[in-house]
């Protein structure tokens, strides 16, 4: 029964989040993102992204919409999109400042006050007297600008990756009794077999066993529905976002970094609104429980001394979901009690600590693994991601020695050096991981698993650039400011791919080339204040 005095607490909750709403609804750069969300969603509809056997595409085609017209249509709003997206995420940069001319600083008393849990914006004032002031922008809840720009992108077909349409196929097959680990989804043939991209058609799934039974759940949730069910991906998405929203500034004060560039880094970044909440990728699912472990790792209270066992069990929850969070169960011990070096005592102790997490985070995978029935099938398709070509490093090595020993008539070497080349970065890989855990788990675990992570993506047979996420999204906590500019940088490149990738689906190819052209003209010219500060020195100095 609810009491008067819970009935004026949820009253003063809703308001609060009202206010806080209408709030960053006001912020021009808050209005930016939203558009920039419903451009994407507009665009995800393009005939290039849709399956030509889902239901949304044989609507469109019983309307008249397809064809090359439809398709420059739809390329132009994703492009409108992700350069949208991507001006309103620098404009809320949270350390940039406004400066405004001193005459009107008075006039401007209304914008200096700061709340808990707010970021600035950089909206810059010309100069008219000469002078200058630095004061802070006005200011939006962070969460209230994640609400209002995933919205839009909820009622996105998935955008940029038809892996959630996989996703569906398997969770199919789970419910047919025909175990998704030892056949692909076109052993059913069917309408959720027809969704799938025919690269992975007949490919064994590479995922967790607690990945697949969500899928499956899924399914039944959808009564059967392969485009809904497509769609309904993006539940376990969006958890793993929440996730992420409420561990990483929790995270960021307990390690002495600012929260607030935690969160629009790791959160409010267009890479994780557009792989996640558009994309349904299961990959978020897998990062927020990872970072959930990590971050109830390093809780002190009561059990303090035994949460890291709790957390253990978690990040093996998340590797159920996708595998490479397993390495996060070997920093757990270190969050729970932090050393500053290596000594042989330590060697020994956190040795044992270590065994002991990465066991318990295996044994709760080898348990779900048991109890769904899916069992370890997963082992002998741990190659189904590298059997397309994609832009990894030592993938891209290996082909390019390929073709150099073709070209020389060594057919032996032209066969095996795509192999050869991709088992090196794998090696490479290991080696740089235990170079990491011996320089950087004693004095901060955070950086050991985001630098391994991203040491294993950029190693590993297939790059996609979602993959980036697994160590990118810890990278605030991992680095200072410096590197923070380059993964800036980085993030905005990859955006640029991203367009590049939309416009050879949708055979508007030189559309995306100069959505690229566009970003960094606009960024370098138009957005320059909203960058952190020496990005730009060697450029001006050029000019």
């Amino acid at each position: 029964m609810n009491t008067p005095a819970a009935g004026r607490l949820d009253s003063v909750f809703l308001t609060s989040v009202r206010t806080s709403l209408v709030d960053a609804v006001r912020h021009p750069a808050v209005r930016r993102g939203m558009l920039g969300s419903l451009c994407l969603t507009i665009g995800s509809f393009a005939p290039g992204y849709l399956p030509s056997s889902s239901t949304p595409r044989r609507w469109l085609l019983s309307v008249g919409i397809d064809g090359t017209f439809y398709r420059g249509i739809g390329m132009f709003f994703v492009a409108a999109g992700l350069l949208l997206l991507s001006f309103a995420w620098l404009a809320l940069r949270p350390s940039n400042k406004v400066r405004l001319p001193v005459k009107k600083v008075a006039a401007a008393g209304d914008i200096t006050t700061v709340r808990d849990g707010l970021v600035a914006s950089s909206e810059t004032l010309d100069n008219e007297s000469g002078g200058t002031a630095d004061l802070p922008a006005a200011n939006v809840a962070q969460w209230a600008v994640l609400v209002l720009w995933s919205l839009p992108l909820l009622l996105a077909a998935p955008i940029f990756s038809a892996d959630a349409y996989s996703y569906a196929a398997q969770g199919w097959l789970w419910h047919n009794d025909i175990n998704p680990y030892g056949v692909g989804p076109g052993t059913l043939p069917g309408a959720y077999a027809d969704n799938v991209a025919w690269v992975w058609r007949w490919t064994k799934a590479p995922y967790g066993p607690f990945a697949i039974e969500i899928n499956y759940w899924l399914v039944l949730l959808c009564r059967f529905h392969p485009a809904l069910t497509a769609w309904m991906m993006r539940l376990p998405a969006l958890v793993g976002v929440a996730l992420l929203a409420y561990c990483l500034p929790r995270m960021a004060k307990r390690n002495d970094r600012d929260p607030h560039v935690v969160f629009w880094f790791g959160v409010l970044n267009p890479m994780v609104l557009i792989n996640f909440v558009g994309g349904c990728h299961n990959d978020s699912l897998m990062i927020g429980l990872m970072v959930a472990g990590l971050w109830l790792a390093g809780c002190r209270g009561r059990f303090a001394n035994y949460n890291w066992l709790l957390a253990a069990a978690v990040v093996g929850l998340a590797a159920a979901v996708k595998q490479p969070a397993v390495l996060a169960a070997v920093a757990v011990p270190f969050l729970a009690q932090p050393i500053k070096r290596w000594t042989p005592r330590f060697l020994v102790i956190y040795g044992a600590r270590v065994l002991v997490s990465v066991g318990i985070a295996v044994g709760v995978f080898a348990l779900i693994s048991w109890s769904t029935g899916l069992g370890f099938g997963w082992v002998f398709a741990v190659n189904v991601p590298g059997s397309i070509i994609t832009l990894a490093p030592f993938t891209m090595l290996g082909e390019l020695l390929a073709w150099l020993a073709a070209s020389f008539d060594a057919p032996q070497l032209a066969a095996t050096a795509v192999f050869w080349s991709r088992t090196f970065g794998l090696f490479l890989a290991a080696v740089a991981g235990i170079v990491l855990a011996w320089r950087r788990l004693p004095r901060n675990p955070h950086a050991f698993v985001s630098y391994g992570l991203l040491w294993f993506v950029f190693c590993s047979p297939a790059l996609h650039p979602w993959y980036l996420l697994w160590g990118g999204s810890l990278l605030p906590l991992a680095t200072r400011e410096r590197g923070l500019r380059i993964c800036i940088w980085a993030t905005l490149t990859v955006l640029g791919f991203h367009a590049v990738i939309a416009s050879w689906y949708n055979a508007m190819l030189p559309l995306g080339i100069a959505s690229c052209v566009g970003l960094l003209i606009a960024v370098l010219h138009g957005y320059e204040a909203q960058l952190p500060n020496g990005l730009l020195t060697s450029w001006r100095a050029t000019r």
